[in-house]
């Protein structure tokens, strides 16, 4: 699949126009290749983060594909 078409898949399966990465910790290689390609499309000055308790935190930031924004969402447990 290429990156275009991958992202398609995702945006498509978008829920309110959030795209859930789900947490980084567990990420198998799509999901990887995914978070690279939506980098590229990420608006600058969009990225936010928010803790959601000890060493869990959820990450978010905007990007613009087919003239739709959609919102990156993901999250990391450092304490594992």
């Amino acid at each position: 699949m290429i990156n275009e078409e991958i992202l398609q898949e995702a945006c498509k399966n978008a829920k309110n126009g959030e795209i859930h990465l789900g947490t980084a910790n567990g990420w198998g290689e799509k999901t990887k290749n995914l978070y690279a390609i939506v980098g590229e499309y990420k608006i600058p000055n969009s990225g936010s983060s928010r803790n959601l308790g000890r060493c869990y935190n959820e990450y978010a930031f905007d990007i613009i594909f087919e003239e739709k924004t959609y919102t990156v969402v993901y999250s990391v447990d450092s304490g594992d």
